[in-house]
């Protein structure tokens, strides 16, 4: 791999203010440890809005999963840093994968590197200012009994320019079972 990166955990304890106090020993580690919490907790808020209308478009209780996200709720976030490599052609940033949680929320810099895997090509997805890239995960694929899919991506690397992004993940508590509500399951679409 191409990427260096760093993984904090928001829910469900914390550990940036501890990350943060390692990470900015020399100034003020409160500075970067409250933006993030701002950061998350705006992002929480995003991500529950999403999950409502993932499951509206269902034909669902738009609440009917909250209850994943609630209380005992997993929140994580992955600063990623891709530098630019001499060899592109022979590296990768991130390995082909899909995520295993219920959402995944990217932002990315105005540099190109996220692709997604459709119809056996690699799709480069271009970054546009002010927005977010969503990635339904594995787990709300499971909910929706396939109805939603988790798609297969990757980062790319280039030999000109660095690649920042901020992968923020939502997941239920690791006690839930995750299974497709009833109202999903036919014979069509056995679970």
């Amino acid at each position: 791999h191409w990427a260096e990166s760093f993984h904090m955990q928001l829910y469900p304890k914390s550990n940036i203010r501890e990350f943060s106090s390692k990470l900015f020993a020399e100034s003020d580690p409160t500075k970067f440890s409250s933006t993030v919490e701002e950061y998350m907790a705006k992002i929480e808020t995003l991500a529950r809005q999403l999950l409502e209308l993932l499951t509206e478009g269902l034909g669902l209780e738009p609440t009917l999963f909250n209850h994943y996200v609630e209380q005992e709720r997993m929140m994580s976030m992955r600063f990623n840093l891709y530098p630019p490599c001499p060899q592109p052609d022979l590296a990768i940033g991130l390995r082909a994968h899909t995520d295993p949680h219920l959402l995944t929320i990217l932002h990315q810099d105005e540099i190109a590197g996220l692709q997604v895997h459709i119809d056996d090509q690699w799709i480069t997805v271009k970054p546009r200012p002010n927005c977010f890239v969503v990635n339904v995960g594995d787990l709300f694929q499971v909910l929706s009994n396939t109805k939603y899919k988790s798609v297969l991506h990757r980062a790319a690397v280039n030999g000109t320019s660095k690649r920042l992004s901020l992968a923020c993940f939502l997941n239920p508590p690791l006690s839930a079972t995750v299974e497709a509500p009833p109202e999903l399951i036919t014979p069509e679409r056995p679970q």
